[in-house]
């Protein structure tokens, strides 16, 4: 069961364990979880007006990038920035995405199409 104190625990983990390099418009969504042979999939969707840089890295929290990134050049109303990865061992992963302005970006981090973090 998912309480505010665990999400919250893991919101801090991400904050502490973000990359020196994270910017303060970066969206990260809450880690998950992976295990030996999970498909990771991290998405970044515009829901603004106008065409927006979309740059997606999937990131371990012990160890920095371990995927990515994905540069996803002016993408348009409705687009999206898709970065998959099949893991290749048990480990606590989240999704950064880097665009110049978050407020029309949304993301999400899956795990086999079930566990899911959202950052909007």
């Amino acid at each position: 069961m998912i309480t505010k104190k665990s999400i919250l625990l893991a919101a801090t983990l991400v904050t502490l364990a973000a990359p020196r390099g994270a910017r303060a418009a970066d969206l990260v969504t809450a880690p998950l979880l992976v295990h030996q042979n999970d498909l990771i999939t991290c998405q970044a969707v515009n829901v603004g007006n106008t065409a927006v840089d979309l740059k997606v890295d999937l990131i371990d929290v012990a160890a920095g990038s371990v995927f990515g990134p994905a540069v996803c050049a002016s993408t348009g109303t409705g687009g999206a920035c898709l970065l998959e990865l099949g893991a290749a061992s048990d480990r606590l992963i989240y999704c950064r995405v880097s665009p110049a302005k978050k407020k029309n970006i949304r993301a999400i981090l899956q795990v086999n199409g079930g566990a899911a973090a959202a950052a909007q």
